[in-house]
């Protein structure tokens, strides 16, 4: 299970994970936290993939496990919107791919998010997804160029809209070719899981 402390709107999330084996809660590493019948006390006591902060508000997005078991994530973070009243942020999201390798989280840039969906949840994004069968493809929604962040203008109404991209690694998410899956849409394309 990957999660934040709450929702990013309360929080400057940072993102953790815990995993569930036989009635007790784990670390990434293994290292046993608790029984089931008995909460976690505090957010941070699973393993940190992602350092939160003002500037850098996280929010999960999809988990899967790969061959190895390992779990594999997507996370949006909202960037450059501390201090800004609720509606007024949100116009500068970004997805990010993190791994796990059996001792360590690695954390990579994916893609530019986009601005968010609509004033009121700054950290809402398009939305992504991790093919369940091969983590190294995955399938995003932004209105931003996923390499340049920059707009997504349709041809064909001049507005800008969120399309689809399917990304694929082959260095475990290093590096991202991207693929256009929609272009110049006359409306949004959301939610690719």
């Amino acid at each position: 299970m990957v999660y934040t402390k709450g929702h990013p709107r309360d929080y400057n999330n940072s993102l953790y994970h815990i995993y569930y084996r036989a009635g007790q809660l784990y670390q990434s590493n293994g290292t046993k936290l608790y029984s089931l019948q008995v909460e976690l006390d505090l957010p941070y006591q699973g393993t940190q993939i992602f350092r939160g902060d003002a500037q850098h508000v996280a929010w999960i997005v999809d988990l899967v496990l790969d061959n190895n078991d390992y779990p594999v994530c997507i996370y949006s973070v909202q960037y450059n919107s501390a201090g800004l009243p609720v509606g007024q942020g949100g116009d500068d999201l970004r997805y990010f791919y993190a791994r796990w390798h059996g001792s360590i989280w690695y954390n990579y840039s994916l893609a530019y998010a986009g601005c968010r969906l609509y004033a009121g949840e700054d950290d809402y994004s398009g939305l992504a997804a991790i093919e369940p069968d091969n983590p190294s493809t995955v399938y995003i929604s932004t209105n931003s160029d996923p390499l340049t962040g920059n707009p997504l203008i349709s041809r064909n109404d001049e507005q800008r809209h969120y399309e689809l991209f399917c990304g694929k690694t082959n260095d475990s998410g290093q590096t991202w070719a991207w693929t256009a899956l929609t272009s110049d849409s006359n409306a949004d394309n959301l939610r690719s899981i």
